[in-house]
């Protein structure tokens, strides 16, 4: 399941995930401590009267699908192909929640939850 190019896509993912929330969200702002901010969830009472968490579900459905798109082209079974998207979007979420808690105002449990809700969608 880990063959070379398998490793190379899901890499180049991983990869492209901090490189562009850089140029997105993070350039320009300063570090600060890391810190964890509790958002809300949907609703009048969540961040941005919750766009932002249907933003990172619906992010997360729309790239869940076209890894396991990519990682079936690859060879994989439906259901290994789905095993790896989930794994690698999730972890491309958390990376997203990492530099948010660094440079963007503070890391959301509320968007993480959603990111892996997003990717495991079916």
């Amino acid at each position: 399941m880990f063959d070379r190019r398998t490793m190379a896509l899901s890499a180049g993912m991983l990869a492209a995930v901090p490189v562009g929330g850089y140029f997105v969200w993070w350039r320009g702002k300063d570090y600060s401590d890391f810190r964890i901010e509790n958002e809300g969830w949907l609703g009048p009472d969540g961040y941005a009267g919750g766009a932002d968490k249907a933003g990172h579900l619906v992010a997360t459905a729309i790239s869940g699908d076209l890894m396991q798109r990519f990682y079936e082209r690859l060879g994989h079974t439906p259901s290994d192909a789905r095993w790896l998207s989930i794994g690698v979007v999730s972890v491309g979420g958390v990376l997203v929640e990492m530099g948010d808690g660094l440079k963007y105002g503070g890391a959301s449990p509320e968007d993480a939850a959603l990111n892996v809700a997003g990717c495991a969608d079916d």
